[in-house]
């Protein structure tokens, strides 16, 4: 009867205990209204971030300054100036390139041309001569008639002088004008002057050697005499 009095009593004393211990547990967590659920949570991140930091700090890291990422943003448009102009640079210089090399080809063709109209300058120079004495020649067999064999001469001469004469043409060759024309010192050499009433001053009379001209240049001057006009 005793043994059971004691279990009674220590049973009752384990669940007052139990009690009192969680009345205690309520009061704790009314002492404390603000908190929530969210609010632990928030806690729980506030924590996360502040680990972050630290690690950040012992890692060297700096925080970024939001001044700093103004005044990049405020370098941007001077960086973008700077390779505008350098393209409007590069843009420029390529243009001179360009005009330099048209330039040189255009040059380059023209000493070509030189060099091509000095070579047949040279060959006409030297055929000149040639179609001289065939002139001279054919003059001299056209006073000479009623002889077969002299005959035979003139039309020799008439086919190579045919010949030379389509030469120069071919070479854009022509002859100066002569008698009859007026005089321009330009193409003409007075070798003769002659007082004469009835031509005008400055006509030509008679030519010695014929003159010719190849685009516009003078291969060799016409020399001719000329009428004077008496005072």
């Amino acid at each position: 009867m005793l043994a059971f009095c004691c279990d009674q009593s220590y049973e009752s004393y384990v669940v007052k205990k139990k009690t009192d211990k969680e009345k205690d547990n309520v009061i704790e967590f009314a002492a404390s209204p603000g908190k929530t659920e969210g609010d632990s949570e928030i806690e729980g991140v506030s924590e996360t971030m502040a680990s972050f930091d630290e690690d950040s700090e012992s890692r060297g890291d700096k925080p970024v300054d939001q001044g700093d990422a103004v005044a990049g943003e405020a370098e941007e448009p001077d960086e973008l100036e700077l390779l505008l102009r350098e393209k409007d640079k590069y843009y420029d210089l390529m243009l001179r390139k360009q005009a330099e090399l048209e330039n040189y080809r255009k040059r380059v063709f023209r000493e070509k041309e030189d060099e091509v109209n000095r070579a047949r300058l040279s060959l006409l120079l030297d055929i000149l001569p040639v179609v001289d004495a065939c002139e001279k020649g054919m003059e001299t067999l056209n006073n000479e008639t009623g002889d077969a064999v002299l005959d035979s001469y003139t039309d020799g001469y008439e086919l190579l002088l045919k010949q030379l004469k389509s030469f120069l043409e071919r070479n854009n060759v022509s002859e100066v004008a002569g008698v009859g024309s007026i005089f321009d010192p330009n193409v003409h050499e007075a070798v003769l002057r002659e007082v004469s009433e009835e031509y005008e001053d400055g006509v030509i009379l008679e030519e010695f050697r014929r003159g010719y001209t190849m685009n516009d240049l003078l291969l060799r001057a016409a020399q001719v005499k000329v009428a004077v006009h008496p005072d």
